[in-house]
């Protein structure tokens, strides 16, 4: 535990590579890897936790939602340099902040969002070949009452 931070699968290794990747500088501009490691390939999809960050609502009859997120990747054990346990939004490597979900959303409508805090949600995301994460989704669900 050098950094202070591990992974309990090898996902989350090469996940938190190509962050690194991205971060440094070593993806081209098509996405290759410029450097030393593996990266995830432009496009692929991985799972990550996702928190509400802004936007003004969550949408209703005759509004669409505007939420927006904060995307951070999966930690399924982690601690800091003392040892103590912290929480999954300290954890993760930061994918990005303000991030609309590039999946498309019901024009109007409530949708039940991820919150502000807490542990998250699971969303789905890539890099793009310009070795941008894009938020595809952030596991909002239209809203419904039972019958």
């Amino acid at each position: 535990m050098s950094d202070g931070i591990f992974f309990t699968h090898e996902a989350g290794r090469k996940i938190a590579r190509a962050v690194r990747d991205v971060e440094a500088g070593r993806l081209s501009e098509d996405g290759q890897s410029r450097g030393r490691g593996q990266t995830t390939p432009p496009g692929a999809l991985f799972a990550c936790y996702v928190w509400q960050d802004g936007g003004t609502t969550d949408g209703d009859a005759t509004t669409q939602c505007d939420r927006t997120y904060t995307a951070r990747t999966l930690e399924a054990h982690s601690f800091d340099r003392n040892g103590d346990a912290v929480t999954a939004i300290e954890a993760g490597l930061l994918l990005g902040e303000g991030l609309e979900p590039a999946k498309r959303r019901p024009l109007t409508g409530q949708l039940d969002c991820p919150a502000t805090d807490g542990d998250g949600e699971i969303g789905v995301g890539y890099f793009g070949l310009d070795g941008v994460f894009v938020l595809w989704d952030a596991n909002e669900r239209l809203h419904t009452t039972a019958c």
